[in-house]
């Protein structure tokens, strides 16, 4: 999926035989590329409802936030993230 331009990965995730963690949000970070925040949003509201606590959802909130623009509000949500990932900090 990573050789496919993010329309065509959109278009896979969405018509995935079984749509996994992983496979929403490769559609979500595909959203969030297209600039359809909104759909991203709702998918990540839907993974955050079904895996709270997964850093993940975090981690595309924040990238969605910093694709809008919005840095101010991104900012801690990735401290938070990075502060999940002790190795990474």
């Amino acid at each position: 999926l990573a050789a496919l331009e993010p329309a065509q990965v959109a278009e896979a995730a969405a018509n995935a035989p079984v749509r996994t963690t992983e496979v929403r949000l490769a559609l979500a970070r595909v959203k969030i590329e297209l600039g359809a925040a909104d759909e991203a949003g709702a998918l990540l509201d839907e993974l955050d409802a079904e895996r709270p606590g997964d850093w993940r959802v975090g981690w595309y909130r924040a990238v969605g936030l910093l694709a809008r623009g919005r840095t101010a509000e991104a900012e801690p949500l990735f401290d938070r993230m990075y502060g999940l990932l002790p190795g990474e900090a």
